[in-house]
């Protein structure tokens, strides 16, 4: 079974605003950000609703500074469990 380690607390994210280099903080699944009702669908229908095949066994996270509004969306690499 793959698993999103970000949504699923097994891993912190350690990634810096390519603007002011300050620690960019996880917003969840982008996914999440388009519905209301998306949080509550099966997350191979809201993948595939974004665009992201399965085969690359990632979960699209919504990044963002605090500090200066900078986001970005990044694809987490799901692992097995």
């Amino acid at each position: 079974m793959l698993v999103c380690p970000l949504c699923n607390s097994l891993h912190t994210l350690q990634k810096r605003c390519p603007n002011c280099n300050q620690l960019l903080e996880d917003g969840g699944r982008a996914s999440d950000y388009f519905d209301p009702y998306n949080h509550y669908l099966d997350i191979e229908i809201t993948n595939a609703n974004d665009g992201v095949l399965r085969s690359h066994a990632s979960c699209p996270h919504l990044l963002y500074c605090p500090h200066c509004g900078h986001d970005e969306i990044a694809l987490i690499k799901e692992r097995r469990i």
